[in-house]
């Protein structure tokens, strides 16, 4: 029978006929189910509108679905929280744009499931449309989601200096102090918006490092140096390994990354040379480089950082297809562990 008509939903709108409503919500026509949604949601106070409503969270049309989805987002009912991952997946870019936003807006009555919105958001964080990655970013940093942090950093090598403007604002609106070194090591992006959008990123952050980042006219030399040729690059990194200076760290770090092996090699060895034991992860990451040269050098540093936590990285290192590499990573990883058994760190 529903499916031989067409209901007016209009009028059965204006008489508040919610019984009709809830018949159109099995209609056979999709667009009737959803008109039907929408007349209905006004309503949504009333337990068994919800109850029929929420139906149509598992509608077999995806454009139902989603405008279902939508609504108990907006609500803010953690049930349906998995759920939200289909709009990602299948939504046009209008709807992810429109179900971000939704989020950024409920943060709070959303708090107990920020572990699964953060795998929700990190996937649109590499969808096709650039907008939709925008959205993402700006939806981490409102929500201030700690978990994302990883992956916002990843996209500050993004090619696109859009991309990484963004990111780093992000990163500014979550504001902890995990975030402190990443916004300073984007002070030498080689686009001046993007280095402008980290000293904006530095003021947001409620943290003595950066409040001291800021104020500390060598660093911001060091860092207004950094963003400059691959060869002033170089330089600056030599001169921070050579003269110590360890509140150089951070943009030692971001050079890890830097499109220029010579400047990731420049970067390993003043980190070996300031040896900071918190940089081991860092340069252990550098035995992925495409470059043997560079994952020498990062062996080498591996065993000036005098820890135990760096001998897992020398033992992969061990494995490496070039044959130097595996030598000399043979040779760190039995001098390294002989002097850590001396010093007892064994």
């Amino acid at each position: 029978m529903l499916g031989l008509f067409t209901p007016d939903i209009e009028r059965l709108k204006r008489n508040k006929d919610i019984k009709e409503l809830i018949k159109c919500l099995k209609h056979t026509r999709p667009e009737i189910r959803s008109r039907a949604f929408a007349a209905l949601s006004p309503f949504s106070q009333n337990a068994e509108v919800v109850e029929e409503l929420k139906q149509l969270i598992n509608d077999p049309d995806s454009r139902v679905r989603t405008l279902a989805l939508l609504k108990f987002a907006q609500i803010g009912d953690e049930n349906i929280i998995s759920g939200l991952r289909t709009i990602i997946v299948n939504g046009t870019p209008n709807e992810k744009i429109e179900l971000l936003r939704i989020l950024a807006d409920k943060k709070e009555n959303l708090a107990n499931s920020s572990e699964i919105i953060s795998r929700i958001l990190v996937q649109a964080l590499n969808d096709k449309k650039m907008m939709v990655q925008f959205e993402s970013m700006r939806t981490i940093g409102k929500m201030k989601l700690t978990h994302a942090i990883p992956y916002i950093v990843e996209k500050l090598s993004d090619t696109h200096f859009k991309i990484r403007k963004e990111a780093v604002k992000a990163l500014g609106m979550i504001g902890t102090d995990d975030t402190v070194d990443h916004i300073i090591g984007t002070l030498m992006d080689n686009n001046n918006d993007v280095r402008n959008a980290a000293l904006e990123a530095l003021k947001m952050v409620e943290s003595d490092r950066a409040k001291e980042a800021l104020g500390d006219a060598p660093f911001m030399i060091l860092a207004k140096k950094m963003s400059q040729s691959s060869a002033q690059r170089q330089e600056t990194i030599r001169s921070i390994g050579k003269n110590k200076m360890t509140f150089g760290l951070p943009l030692l770090k971001r050079a890890l990354s830097d499109e220029f092996k010579s400047v990731r090699i420049e970067a390993i060895t003043s980190i070996g040379s300031l040896r900071d034991r918190s940089c081991i992860e860092d340069v252990g990451k550098m035995l992925d480089d495409k470059y043997w040269d560079v994952r020498m050098e990062a062996v080498l540093s591996l065993e000036k950082l005098v820890d135990a936590s760096s001998l897992p990285f020398l033992e992969r290192a061990m494995k490496d297809k070039n044959s130097n590499v595996k030598k000399q990573a043979d040779k760190s990883f039995n001098t390294l562990r002989y002097r850590l058994e001396k010093l007892g760190r064994l």
